[in-house]
């Protein structure tokens, strides 16, 4: 299994980047925040082990985004696999909003996230997936897919952040209840913030709980109205977490959960605040 490696190392003024092929990385903004566009180009073939390096200096910002959508392609018999490890230092800030990962049949891929925070340090990290090709009938017929997220602030052994979100298709029913529904795009925004994670031992404030829903799904056969039925389903919500909030999303457009994403970070943006608005 060969290493395709990449780094992007920030600074106030400046910014370094190295890429492997197939990956490649554009810079769009050469000044702060600078913005940087990420490409696996031709899709994650099986076999294929990336690894992302990313150092955000003291009062730099980066906004990393990709070309397009991530597409893992068939791996009858294999895997693969991105690893990435992000250190943010004293004031830094890290946005990274992608477009959606979308498994072929048969992919089976893992994605390791592990990010170190520096004091008034922000990170906010998107996650967009997709239940496969949609228009080739290829619904979760992917075999495995597997991300995970850490955050851990200064030389603490213990993260103040962490998640696994694991998908197998062919030993879970994920389209019945209580699972993805008829749904077929999944959402995640994690926004945290290491000056709230040090002015409080636990979760912030209920105030950044409250009920985002907007035409709520109906469980089981439930009919809705004319009006609401017309409507893609779509279910969101936002939870209080140390340091910081997590919301999710889940839709039947998967477009729809893409531009959510981008319209509450760049509201937040304009706002320079630490609320998200939603939609």
């Amino acid at each position: 299994m060969a290493i395709s490696r990449q780094r992007i190392h920030v600074y106030p003024h400046r910014i370094d980047t190295y890429f492997e092929s197939p990956l490649h990385l554009f810079i769009l903004n050469h000044t702060s925040p600078f913005h940087v566009v990420s490409a696996e180009l031709g899709g994650i073939l099986e076999e294929d082990f990336f690894e992302t390096e990313i150092i955000v200096e003291p009062h730099a910002s980066l906004w990393l985004s990709t070309q397009e959508a991530t597409k893992l392609l068939a791996m009858p018999s294999g895997s693969a696999r991105h690893d990435w490890h992000i250190i943010l230092k004293d004031h830094a800030q890290l946005v990274s909003i992608p477009h959606a990962i979308i498994p072929y049949a048969q992919s089976d891929y893992t994605q390791i996230v592990t990010c170190e925070l520096g004091h008034y340090a922000t990170l906010i990290w998107a996650e967009e997936l997709v239940a496969g090709r949609i228009a080739h009938g290829e619904r979760f017929q992917f075999r495995h897919f597997h991300s995970r997220l850490t955050v851990m602030q200064g030389h603490s052994p213990d993260p103040v952040y962490h998640e696994k979100v694991c998908f197998k298709p062919f030993e879970q029913t994920l389209h019945h209840d209580g699972n993805w529904e008829q749904f077929t795009a999944w959402g995640s925004l994690l926004v945290m913030d290491s000056e709230h994670i040090a002015s409080s031992p636990g979760m912030l404030p209920l105030d950044y709980s409250h009920d985002v829903r907007r035409a709520p799904y109906q469980f089981g056969h439930e009919s809705r109205s004319d009006k609401t039925s017309e409507m893609p389903r779509q279910y969101q919500g936002i939870s209080p977490i140390r340091g910081g909030y997590l919301w999710r999303m889940m839709s039947e457009e998967p477009q729809i959960v893409h531009d959510s994403l981008h319209k509450a970070i760049n509201q937040r943006r304009d706002t320079h605040t630490s609320n998200l608005v939603f939609p």
